[in-house]
Formats: C-alpha cells, sequence, structure tokens
C-alpha cells in the first residue's frame, strides 16, 4: 500500500513539472518582428541580455527576424566594446543611429519582402 502511494506521489509531481514547464514555454509568433535595443550610457550586464535576446530569436518569440537592431543613443566605452565584439561574433546584431535607423529599417524590410517573393 505504502508504494502505490509512492508511485502516485511520484506521477503527481512528475504531472506537476510537466505543467509548470508547459506553461512556462512560449509559443513562437507567426510574424516576422524586427527587434531594437536602445542602448544610452551603461547597461549592467550588456553582454548577457544581448545573448538572451539572441537566443528569444533563435526561439522563434520574434518570428524569423532578419536582424536584431542596436540603437545606439550614446553608450559609454564598456558598452561599445562589447557591442562591437557582439555584433563581430553574431551577424544578426546590426548596430545603427537615430539618424540611420529609418534606412536599416526601409533596407531590412525591403530585403525581407524580395526573398519571400522568390
Amino acid at each position: 500500500m505504502e508504494a502505490l502511494c509512492w508511485i502516485v506521489l511520484a506521477a503527481a509531481a512528475a504531472l506537476g513539472i510537466f505543467a509548470a514547464a508547459w506553461w512556462e514555454r512560449v509559443p513562437p509568433t507567426r510574424a516576422d518582428l524586427i527587434p531594437l535595443f536602445a542602448l544610452r550610457g551603461h547597461i549592467e550586464d550588456l553582454e548577457y541580455k544581448l545573448r538572451q535576446l539572441r537566443q528569444d530569436a533563435d526561439r522563434g518569440h520574434f518570428g524569423n527576424p532578419p536582424a536584431i537592431l542596436l540603437l545606439d543613443l550614446g553608450m559609454d566605452g564598456e558598452c561599445e566594446v562589447i557591442c562591437r565584439r557582439i555584433i563581430e561574433a553574431e551577424p544578426i546584431f546590426l548596430r545603427c543611429t537615430p539618424e540611420s535607423v529609418c534606412d536599416t529599417l526601409a533596407r531590412l524590410c525591403a530585403e525581407a519582402g524580395g526573398s519571400s517573393e522568390e
């Protein structure tokens, strides 16, 4: 009888873990979004945040983004070094300024529109 109680308890625990994992799962979006991350001054844990953003893109949280834009609003030297290193390692990241963001978005949308018609 005690073994049966342990089996039922283990099954309930497994079901609870499965339900929690299912609840935390974020479904991929159907739209193709272009994430934009604005950078100003010093940002703590910037490399971690950018890598997390890349991981979210890989999981489909933004659809199939052509790029992740890093909008430079005057970041400090340390953040510039981190951004430069991330951009070199991960080609999905693009750095832009407030002056060039519209042109960059227009180019990305035109490239995405052209590739979907093929």
